[in-house]
């Protein structure tokens, strides 16, 4: 839950622990490891490897590997089987889950099981199981199941394949939405706005920033992600700034005073007036046709982090903050640089401040 600041008071220094498994953001009842998940400002629930998480009437949200979201309609369950970023894996025990994969990299792992099959996110993607039917389809991206009888199917965009039985590939309606696909959308609109303030406190800091990683975002107090450079978008469209391109994208003017930006690092030596004006507008949050503004998509009226996020897909009261762990330090007065986890090429992860 969003708390109130006094003035002058800067976020503390903000990590995660470097594995999949972190309850990052919940809607009505939800329970993790068996305890219910209550609200708490900066910190935030880790589950373990044969932990489970269960809504009732909720959602939640698990962050996995740096760049991948796992969203929980309501009356679902999923158990952690490992949470290590090289092998992430995890079991769908009922309900309907949803993952958002807006990056991938080479050395880390995600696969998905349900019964005797096991399903390889392969790429960046929007992938979804639900147990009643049993089935599992892909919006967008590549995915493979395996099952114990050594049949293996190669599942791409627009395609969905019944999860017993004999597993055959058939076409659905990607634009078919629901309640759930809904919320999802919104909460990768949050986050992605999110990565605007996430990626300008880099900046401002002078972090190194070598890899993409979760990053503490100051302005809707969670975390959300941010790409090692340029920009990534989520399967819905969404825009992740990076650092790098943050500070690309300013709108700087001169005076007689000297220099002046709208964002940015800028160039502190302009040649005074005589020193062109260079206007490069920042693109919208989302792209690729996406009809839908960032900031709407993502928070309406009554400001969920106070308690009510109005999710579109059903209207729980929602807050991004949990029960508290070690993972997480709380705010604090006078830290002025974000500590953050991200991976290098190898998956391996590390710690920067």
């Amino acid at each position: 839950m969003a708390g109130i600041w006094p003035a002058g008071i800067v976020y503390a220094q903000q990590a995660i622990s470097a594995q999949s498994g972190m309850v990052h953001f919940v809607e009505g009842t939800v329970y993790a490891n068996g305890q219910p998940v209550v609200a708490k400002f900066g910190q935030f629930p880790a589950v373990r490897e044969g932990q489970d998480v269960r809504t009732e009437d909720g959602r939640a949200e698990v962050l996995l590997t740096p760049g991948a979201f796992l969203r929980l309609a309501d009356h679902s369950s999923v158990r952690m089987l490992s949470n290590r970023l090289t092998d992430t894996r995890l079991e769908v025990l009922k309900g309907s889950v949803m993952v958002e994969c807006d990056e991938l990299l080479k050395d880390n792992s995600l696969s998905v099981i349900y019964q005797d099959k096991t399903i390889r996110l392969e790429k960046h993607g929007l992938y979804r199981l639900d147990t009643e039917p049993a089935r599992f389809r892909v919006y967008d991206g590549i995915a493979r199941i395996q099952s114990d009888g050594l049949q293996q199917i190669t599942l791409k965009r627009g395609k969905e394949a019944a999860l017993e039985g004999l597993v055959l590939a058939q076409e659905f309606n990607t634009r078919s939405t629901d309640s759930m696909y809904l919320w999802s959308r919104q909460r990768s609109s949050t986050l992605a706005y999110a990565s605007i303030s996430a990626a300008q406190s880099l900046l401002d800091n002078r972090t190194s920033w070598t890899a993409g990683g979760w990053l503490w975002s100051p302005l809707l107090d969670e975390f959300t992600f941010v790409p090692r450079s340029g920009y990534c978008y989520s399967p819905f469209g969404a825009r992740f700034w990076s650092p790098v391109t943050l500070g690309y994208y300013y709108t700087p003017y001169y005076d007689y005073s000297g220099y002046r930006a709208a964002n940015g690092r800028g160039n502190p030596n302009p040649s005074a007036a005589a020193e062109a004006i260079v206007h490069r507008p920042a693109p919208a949050i989302y792209s690729r046709g996406a009809a839908v503004s960032g900031w709407d998509a993502g928070i309406r009226s009554g400001g969920g982090y106070a308690g009510g996020y109005n999710s579109g897909g059903g209207g729980y009261s929602g807050y991004s903050g949990g029960a508290p762990t070690a993972a997480v330090a709380a705010p604090s007065a006078g830290v002025a640089a974000p500590a953050v986890i991200h991976t290098s090429g190898s998956g391996r992860a590390t710690q920067t401040q």
